[in-house]
């Protein structure tokens, strides 16, 4: 769900081929090192969001040309509500909406909301219906993740699998979070993890573990199992 250069090098040292990033927005091909999909944020479409957003009390980035891109507004008291944040990484500007228009050719993957109010974050989510090019989705109790309306991991895997000439019930997928429901509805054999969200829960074939448990060992192991019975 996150950037290829977050995840961990044992992973990629592993023989993994591709890698969906970004929501889904990007996928990797890891050995040759470039994009062989990529669904992005038209410019004015951003910057209209971007401009709502700044008038609320969130903390923002953007992943914009290979940057994490942060506004300035609500980043100390960021700091200090979302202690797991990593801030050294990011461009610090003090107004995202100025930063986007203003940028020459710009690619905009996706745009993070971190907010800690029920009530704002509910606002957002709602802005859907404004926002039907887009896909505003929450994707922890604190963040809400906005990407191109095509851009999803679902939509990714599906793209890839047809790329590879596979069917859905050679996938599996592992989830814990409402970004990864279409996934875990397109993958013949899913999993969800016991501490994921509830609608990941409902959705996935079946419970693992949590991420504290080796829940994702357990799921391949299942997996593994599975495919021995056949």
């Amino acid at each position: 769900g996150r950037s290829l250069e977050v995840i961990p090098k044992q992973i990629i040292d592993l023989p993994v081929k591709y890698a969906i990033t970004k929501n889904g927005s990007i996928i990797n091909d890891v050995e040759l090192g470039k994009e062989c999909y990529h669904e992005v944020i038209e410019k004015e479409l951003a910057a209209s969001i971007v401009k709502t957003l700044e008038a609320m009390d969130v903390f923002l980035s953007a992943d914009i040309n290979n940057e994490r891109i942060t506004s300035g507004k609500n980043l100390e008291s960021a700091k200090h509500t979302y202690k797991n944040l990593h801030f050294d990484n990011r461009k610090v500007v003090d107004s995202l909406y100025e930063y986007i228009i203003n940028t020459p050719d710009i690619i905009i993957d996706k745009i993070g909301v971190f907010v800690s109010d029920e009530d704002i974050r509910r606002t957002i989510l709602f802005e859907q219906r404004n926002y039907l090019d887009l896909n505003i989705m929450q994707t922890s109790p604190i963040s809400i993740e906005i990407n191109n309306r095509l851009a999803s991991k679902g939509n990714a895997l599906k793209w890839l699998a047809n790329k590879l000439d596979l069917k859905k019930e050679n996938i599996a997928a592992i989830g814990d979070s409402d970004n990864d429901l279409i996934m875990l509805c397109y993958a013949g054999y899913s999993f969800a993890m016991t501490n994921g969200t509830r609608y990941a829960r409902e959705t996935a074939d079946e419970i693992t573990l949590s991420n504290d448990e080796n829940g994702v060992a357990f799921a391949i192991e299942k997996i593994l199992t599975r495919n021995n019975q056949y």
